[in-house]
């Protein structure tokens, strides 16, 4: 299965429905991620810390299931607007 970044992260974010990206794909815990800041006025290189790309997906996850809590919560009345 290629990799597809947005049904990769649809697949962090839906916490019931599993669509194989995750369980075919995770990401390296210690390659850094650098890039070139394309800035008028240069910074130069930025590092991102190695495990950024993990804690996005556990961000990712708590807002699934934050949304799908909200959305059940909205679905069967238990939170109505007054």
């Amino acid at each position: 299965m290629p990799f597809n970044a947005w049904i990769y992260s649809a697949d962090v974010m839906i916490p019931v429905i599993g669509l194989g990206q995750k369980s075919a794909w995770q990401p390296a815990p210690a390659a850094p991620i650098q890039f070139e800041l394309k800035l008028p006025n240069t910074l130069g290189c930025l590092e991102i810390p190695t495990n950024f790309v993990y804690y996005m997906q556990l961000l990712e996850t708590v807002f699934g299931w934050v949304g799908g809590l909200l959305l059940v919560s909205f679905v069967t009345g238990l939170t109505k607007k007054e």
